[in-house]
């Protein structure tokens, strides 16, 4: 027999023992107990109770992955039950109204209207002061995007127009937000309506009917056109995709050296442009005019050069084109530190509208979820917790408990000064879901 003094607590450890977890073993409480006198005893006792401990998981696994089962079975019904829902009835007014209908509700069309009308009228003046604060700007990021607009009988394609203020790239302490109008076509007419009053800064795409808006002529002066090179990156990049056309296999088309070669050389300027990122426009300015200038005569030479090598129908002769013909609204940044590489503000903010997944899907795993969240950079999601509740809550940022606090108003109207939701107060809980570059939006 082993001998154990009086007041000494004794553990048999039956499996591998982590000493910050305790041990997963057998406590003898008293010295009336006593280990075997031999070790194989010992060894069958150990033995023992590391046979029934693993028993036990096993029927806590089973139990556990019965009630897992259960809970994504009852989310997965709830998600067909409510695609059902919209499949049948939809979410639009007219679609609203025949539902009501049938359950014996005389609810008309024009009262659904008007509720929307009503609660448009309540928020306009909230509109106009996002739109008084984002026209304030001395750049603004530009960009619209394909919408559904209801129409009698019918859905015609309207746009939204987005306008975004965010001055944190060249040392700004603004608060960013972004404006959005809709309208039922793309005629120029639009962009000069929203902005007829600004002047400064219009960091968007090629679209042509920004194009007055930078004419002398222009009553409030002409404004500053500041182009995008990550979208014309990507017109070269989709000839130069080497992973791609990998997945491709017999039909991929054949990597263009020339497209590679531009990459790196953008690759080149968006280095440069991570390094200055949120500096003050004097020092990015400077730092421009030190490294980017000479990169960019360089490609410029070069584009020209291989240019002349090329035929009409050769696939990188169009983004080489597309660069050339437009090469003082992509050279600007080196005048302006202000001016930013890329309109990927614009772009994030008109993602919500653009992408067609939904951001509120019941998913009971936590990875799909993750990967939604992450891949379209969303602001909102949501996530199934025990007994299938369903919470609902910002995706935290490292400093949304800041920016949720912005107020356009210097402080006048305590309204504003609010989190964007309830779960914007617990943003420190949620910080596993944050975002890669995100900022607040302000929905006009």
């Amino acid at each position: 027999m082993i001998p154990v003094p009086n007041g000494v607590k004794v553990w048999l450890a039956t499996g591998y023992t982590d000493m910050r977890r305790g041990f997963p073993g057998r406590s003898l409480m008293d010295t009336a107990d006593r280990l075997p006198d031999d070790l194989a005893s010992a060894h069958a006792m150990i033995l023992a109770e590391r046979a029934a401990r693993r028993e036990a998981e096993a029927v806590a696994a089973r139990a556990q992955a019965v009630n897992s089962h259960s809970d994504v079975l009852i989310a997965r019904l709830r998600l067909e039950i409510e695609k059902l829902r919209r499949d049948i009835h939809g979410s639009r007014s007219d679609r609203q109204s025949e539902r009501y209908a049938r359950e014996g509700i005389d609810l008309s069309l024009s009262t659904l209207a008007d509720q929307v009308g009503a609660c448009t009228a309540v928020l306009k003046p909230l509109h106009g002061l996002i739109e008084t604060h984002v026209l304030a700007a001395e750049r603004l990021h530009g960009d619209d995007t394909t919408v559904p607009i209801l129409a009698k009988g019918k859905a015609d394609t309207g746009r939204i127009w987005t306008y975004v203020r965010d001055d944190r790239p060249f040392g700004g302490t603004s608060p960013p937000a972004a404006l959005y109008y809709a309208s039922r076509d793309r005629r120029q007419e639009h962009p000069e309506r929203h902005l007829k009053t600004f002047t400064g800064i219009l960091q968007a795409d090629a679209y042509g009917g920004y194009n007055p808006l930078f004419k002398a002529e222009r009553h409030c002066g002409p404004l500053t056109q500041a182009l995008c090179w990550a979208h014309s990156r990507r017109k070269f990049f989709v000839l130069a995709d080497i992973a791609t056309n990998a997945k491709r296999g017999k039909n991929a088309t054949p990597i263009s050296p020339m497209a590679l070669e531009a990459v790196k050389r953008i690759d080149a300027l968006f280095d440069i442009e991570r390094d200055i990122n949120g500096l003050a426009a004097s020092e990015r300015l400077a730092r421009c005019q030190r490294d980017s200038r000479r990169l960019v005569e360089e490609l410029e030479a070069w584009m020209r050069a291989e240019r002349t090598k090329l035929s009409r129908s050769s696939p990188v002769a169009e983004p080489i084109d597309y660069m050339l013909k437009r090469w003082e609204g992509f050279t600007s940044f080196l005048d302006d530190g202000r001016i930013c590489l890329t309109n990927n503000s614009a772009e994030r903010a008109l993602r919500g509208f653009a992408v067609t997944d939904s951001y509120y899907t019941s998913s009971s795993n936590a990875r799909k979820q993750g990967l939604l969240v992450f891949h379209f950079d969303a602001t909102r999601t949501s996530v199934t917790r025990k007994l299938c509740h369903f919470v609902l809550f910002q995706v935290a940022r490292p400093n949304l408990m800041r920016r949720v606090r912005n107020n356009l108003l210097g402080r006048k109207h305590p309204f504003l000064n609010q989190p964007a939701d309830t779960m914007g107060r617990n943003t420190k809980l949620f910080s596993g879901f944050g975002q890669r570059k995100p900022f607040a939006v302000l929905l006009g």
